[in-house]
């Protein structure tokens, strides 16, 4: 073996440890962040319900309760206790087996409340999603390759319109459709898991079209803008110049260079959609976690509404980070970037 072959994959593999290293540094800040933020979150939360009037005693009892029996309810809900007391039971009662989270209005693990509602939303959030992912691509390809032409001047502006109807606003005009319209939709008939994939899919089928078509519109809007940029590119006209095809251009130049703004606006669409996800089942009276954080909310129970905002706010705050690292793969720069901003933080910290 020539010693300039070694000298080279020698600096090559030096090279690959390297960007090993950023990206594993890069990881753990980003893990960081995330504790830190739920940290804060249920700090917040917390103390908002701690300073929020209202008393869970005298909605559960009702104001003619006696002193005796208010006590008793009291100390069973642990109402007695002080406030940092029960900021921690709140926060580990969650993992806890043995001394677990109760809701202070069903008397029941908030784990085995919060479990089959937030997966309800998750669901719904995911397969908007999928719609999404699935129409983007092709649909943002074909507009930013027949820029100008009546089809896409005819999406553009289905897209303007989609994007300025909420989610919520959008349920309630296919309810009417298909409810009173077309009458191939009873609303309220809600299909759980245990009747059928089927059946409980085609139930969800018309909440995660209103969660979707707006989300679609943003995402296409997004694409199409970020391809017709790339295309006017200098090294898609070099490309061309030297005779590459178009599938070629379409692929290792368009679609790879607005991949990144690509999964960012899908990272914060799936962000949204799981938000999304809670205002819009309250429109179409299914039973996920909108409706029992409403019931929370309006019994102030403590445990409750707080495991239900964590949980949503962990999924948030983790796609958030997942769509870093995604970035951070598809374009190492930003890792090189981020490593020096900490460098930089870190010297003036000092």
């Amino acid at each position: 073996m020539k010693p300039g072959r070694t000298a080279r994959e020698g600096s090559s593999l030096g090279r690959a440890k390297s960007r090993a290293r950023l990206l594993a540094a890069f990881a753990l800040r980003k893990v960081r962040d995330l504790v830190v933020t739920l940290a804060l979150m249920s700090l917040l939360v917390f103390f908002l319900f701690y300073i929020i009037p209202g008393d869970p005693v005298t909605m559960i009892l009702g104001t003619e309760a006696s002193p005796a029996k208010r006590a008793t309810l009291e100390d069973l809900l642990g109402l007695q206790e002080s406030a940092p007391k029960r900021y921690l039971q709140s926060v580990t009662g969650l993992f806890s087996d043995q001394n677990p989270s109760l809701s202070l209005r069903f008397q029941q693990p908030v784990r085995d409340l919060i479990g089959p509602r937030l997966a309800l939303t998750c669901r719904m959030a995911f397969l908007a999603f999928g719609i999404v992912v699935l129409l983007v691509i092709p649909l943002g390809l074909g507009l930013a390759l027949h820029r100008g032409s009546w089809l896409d001047r005819l999406l553009c502006g289905l897209g303007e319109f989609f994007m300025a109807v909420p989610g919520y606003f959008l349920g309630l005009v296919l309810i009417l459709l298909f409810a009173f319209v077309f009458k191939s939709f009873t609303p309220g008939s809600y299909q759980g898991p245990e009747t059928g994939w089927g059946p409980h899919l085609a139930s969800l089928a018309l909440p995660c079209l209103a969660l979707a078509l707006p989300k679609l519109a943003q995402a296409l809007l997004f694409f199409r803008t970020a391809l017709a940029e790339a295309q006017d590119q200098d090294y898609v006209r070099t490309a061309r110049s030297k005779g590459a095809s178009r599938g070629r251009i379409v692929a290792f130049h368009l679609i790879r260079n607005a991949l990144l703004p690509l999964v960012t606006s899908l990272g914060l669409i799936l962000a949204d959609l799981i938000t999304g996800s809670l205002i819009v089942e309250q429109v179409f009276v299914l039973p996920g976690a909108g409706r029992l954080l409403l019931t929370a909310i309006e019994a102030r129970d403590l445990p409750l509404a707080q495991a239900l905002i964590l949980s949503i706010a962990t999924l948030v705050v983790v796609i958030n980070v997942l769509v870093d690292l995604v970035n951070a793969l598809i374009d190492p720069r930003l890792v090189s970037a981020a490593s020096q901003a900490g460098r930089g933080e870190d010297a003036f910290n000092v």
